[in-house]
């Protein structure tokens, strides 16, 4: 088997970043209120990451030496991926790999004012062999 590394993880926080608001809702039926912000945010940090693994006959006559995935995830108050969706794909069994292993990733959450929030990140995943 030829095992086929994230050669890198580029983190791109969206233009507006979903934060949870740092006063709580005054009504316990009103749903989390959510701010929009641009500034301020302190963005997750990768702290480790997954190996994706292939059968070397799996991909040596598809997979070009370089390929790049695209996704869209939500990164929570405690680091983890969450709601991890392809924006650019290559092939469904490629995306599959790479989906199960991003939801293994584990980051720094992001801040605000000292306080972790969820934000939803554009994610792009370089896959070499």
């Amino acid at each position: 088997m030829r095992r086929i590394l994230i050669a890198s993880v580029l983190l791109a926080p969206l233009a507006t970043t979903a934060a949870f608001a740092s006063s709580p809702a005054t009504d316990a039926n009103t749903p989390a209120q959510v701010t929009h912000v641009s500034t301020g945010v302190i963005a997750p940090k990768l702290l480790n990451e997954s190996t994706i693994v292939i059968p070397q006959d799996a991909y040596d006559s598809v997979l070009p030496r370089q390929v790049e995935i695209g996704l869209n995830l939500n990164v929570d108050e405690n680091g983890n991926a969450q709601n991890v969706q392809i924006a650019k794909s290559f092939n469904n069994d490629l995306d599959a790999r790479v989906v199960a292993a991003v939801q293994k990733f584990h980051f720094r959450p992001a801040s605000l004012d000292n306080q972790k929030i969820p934000v939803e990140l554009k994610l792009t995943v370089v896959v070499q062999r």
